[in-house]
């Protein structure tokens, strides 16, 4: 595995969790969470790009 295709799984894990505590641990909805998760989706994007 090369060393993007890592820095991409291990960014996918971290907003995997990112996304699980939004929803069970601070009891958002689903649609702030959809909206959380696309944003900080789009700024890890942004800045490993």
């Amino acid at each position: 595995m090369d060393r993007a295709a890592a820095a991409q799984l291990t960014r996918a894990f971290h907003l995997e969790r990112f996304r699980e505590y939004l929803a069970l641990e601070a009891g958002n909805s689903r649609h702030t969470v959809d909206s959380y998760l696309r944003d900080t989706t789009r700024l890890a994007e942004y800045a490993t790009g």
